[in-house]
């Protein structure tokens, strides 16, 4: 039992944003897609933090036993490996896997962090493809649930005049939390391995991500 995190680390006046997605397999597949997705956990950090406190954030946030197990993408590729670097010395969480997002056509695996290299038109397909089969839910009053939506409506696909595909909000637009919840699906589609078909989480003291969350949500 696990849940899929995706962590997007903001560079210089970009939030941080982290989104976990509880993963349950569908009775028959629909579009070949043989799992449904429900966010569980949604969280964008405020502007002016620097990483240190950030990651001490993260480390708070991971260790509740609801995350006990799970697989987290932490996305590097703005901020460049000194960021991952700390975040594995202060060992933030044990299923910790660094993602380089790529303009590439192919996901790789990057023997020398152990994690992977991903294009980031895999990341939007794999979102695309869930929202439009309706695989991907949230509760409406899950913390950043709104700015989840806005965000979604503002990220678009965009051909340049090379002919290439970019990806991502417009203007003064943020699509942090879009590629944190991108990245969680990613992970739960190619990295996850096993049957995750539900997660009893404890509601246990105040102030936990669990006790702080409206009904509806991080629960069975």
């Amino acid at each position: 039992m696990k849940l899929f995190v995706g962590i997007d680390l903001g560079e210089a006046g970009n939030h941080t944003a982290i989104a976990a997605v509880e993963r349950a397999k569908l009775d028959k597949p629909i579009v070949r897609q043989k799992y449904r997705y429900v966010v569980r956990f949604l969280e964008e950090y405020e502007l002016g933090i620097h990483y240190p406190e950030q990651i001490d954030r993260m480390k708070a946030t991971l260790s509740h036993e609801a995350f006990r197990g799970s697989l987290v993408a932490a996305d590097y590729t703005g901020v460049g490996r000194p960021v991952i670097q700390m975040m594995k010395k202060q060992r933030v969480h044990p299923g910790l896997k660094p993602i380089l997002i790529t303009s590439g056509n192919a996901s790789t695996v990057d023997k020398e962090s152990g994690g992977y290299h991903v294009p980031k038109r895999d990341l939007v397909g794999t979102l695309q493809i869930l929202l439009q089969a309706d695989l991907l839910h949230w509760h409406p009053k899950l913390k950043d649930a709104a700015k989840l939506a806005k965000q979604l409506q503002a990220f678009k696909v965009r051909i340049t005049r090379a002919k290439n595909e970019t990806f991502g909000a417009e203007g003064r637009d943020q699509d942090d939390i879009v590629l944190a919840v991108a990245l969680a699906c990613w992970m739960g589609e190619n990295v996850g391995a096993g049957d995750v078909s539900g997660i009893i989480l404890p509601g246990d003291g105040k102030g936990s991500v669990v006790a702080s969350a409206p009904r509806g949500v991080f629960e069975t």
